[in-house]
C-alpha cells in the first residue's frame, strides 16, 4: 500500500488531505486515510488553529461540512426517486463512498449507483478501497464529451432511466467561469433521457464574506499547487445560478452548508462555501 502511494502520482495532495479528513469523521472507509494526507493535515494544523480562533471556522469544518451537506441532498433525491428506474453518479469520486453509502441504504433494485474519476485515480482508489457488489466504477474524464473513457460512456449506461442524479462535489471551483459553464452545457447535453439534478459547490468571490478578500491567499495558493485555474468563482446568488440555467437547467437554486437556500451572499454564514441544486426536465434539452 505505502509502495502504490509513494510511487504513483494519482491522486493530488489534495485530494489525499480531503479522503483523509472524510476518513477521519468516518465518511468513508479508514482505507482512505494516507501518511501523505496526514502529513499535510499536520502541516496545515497552525493555520486551522489560527482561523478557528479568529473565525470559528477551519477547512476541515468545511470539508466536513460540504461532505454531510451533499449527502442529504443526495439522500433526499433518493428517497424521491427510489421507486423509479433512476441513476446515480459520483463524479469525481477521489476517495470519497456516498454512491457505496447511497447503495447500502436505498437497496431498491431499479435503482443503479456509480462512481468514476480519471483512469489512474480510479485504479488506486480500487486497490484502497476495493469494489462494491452494487456500485459500478469507472474510469471518466469530466471533461471528455465523446470517445473512450467519456462522459458519453457514462451516460449510455444511463440512458435507461427516469431519472438521473450527478453528484460533483469539489470539481467547479478548479475552473474559470467559462470552463464552468463548458462543462455544465456537456453535462446537460449529454444526459438527455428522463429529469437530470445536479449537486455541485462553489467558493463564491463575495466581499461581502466575513473573511473577506483574504480568502484569496488560500485559493492562490491551491491553483499554484495543483497548476489549475482553481480559484473563488460567482460574485452573487444571481451569477451562480445563471451559470446552470444558461447551460440548459430549468432550476437552479443555492444553499448553505445547512441546506437552507439563500437570496443573498451575504446571508452565508461560516465556512464560506455554498451547495448548487440545480434541475433540468426531460422536455426541455439544450441543444
Amino acid at each position: 500500500m505505502l509502495d502504490l502511494i509513494r510511487n504513483a502520482p494519482w491522486v493530488s495532495l489534495t485530494g489525499l488531505y480531503t479522503g483523509h479528513v472524510w476518513a477521519i469523521h468516518g465518511l468513508t472507509p479508514k482505507g482512505a486515510t494516507t501518511w501523505l494526507g496526514r502529513c499535510v493535515r499536520w502541516g496545515l494544523m497552525p493555520a486551522e488553529q489560527m482561523m478557528e480562533a479568529f473565525y470559528g471556522v477551519s477547512l476541515e469544518k468545511l470539508l466536513v461540512g460540504r461532505h454531510q451537506c451533499m449527502d442529504r441532498f443526495a439522500r433526499s433525491w433518493a428517497e424521491t426517486h427510489r421507486h423509479l428506474n433512476a441513476g446515480f453518479l459520483e463524479l469525481p469520486c477521489g476517495l470519497a463512498s456516498r454512491a457505496r453509502r447511497m447503495a447500502m441504504e436505498f437497496t431498491d433494485p431499479t435503482m443503479r449507483w456509480m462512481e468514476g474519476d480519471l483512469p489512474h485515480v480510479m485504479r488506486a482508489r480500487l486497490e484502497i478501497l476495493g469494489k462494491h457488489d452494487r456500485v459500478e466504477s469507472l474510469a471518466c474524464n469530466a471533461l471528455r464529451w465523446h470517445g473512450t473513457e467519456s462522459l458519453e460512456v457514462v451516460a449510455k449506461k444511463l440512458r435507461g432511466c427516469e431519472a438521473v442524479c450527478v453528484s460533483m462535489e469539489g470539481l467547479l471551483n478548479y475552473f474559470d467561469c467559462e470552463g464552468i459553464r463548458t462543462l455544465l452545457t456537456g453535462q446537460a447535453r449529454l444526459f438527455k433521457n428522463g429529469s437530470l439534478t445536479l449537486f455541485a459547490d462553489v467558493w463564491p468571490d463575495s466581499d461581502s464574506h466575513p473573511l473577506g478578500r483574504s480568502r484569496q491567499i488560500p485559493a492562490r495558493v491551491l491553483s499554484r499547487v495543483t497548476h489549475s485555474k482553481a480559484g473563488l468563482r460567482g460574485r452573487s446568488v444571481g451569477e451562480i445560478a445563471g451559470w446552470f440555467l444558461d447551460a440548459g437547467f430549468d432550476r437552479a437554486s443555492v444553499h448553505d452548508l445547512d441546506g437552507q437556500p439563500l437570496e443573498d451572499l451575504g446571508q452565508t454564514r461560516l465556512p464560506p462555501c455554498v451547495i448548487v441544486k440545480a434541475e433540468k426536465h426531460s422536455c426541455s434539452m439544450a441543444t
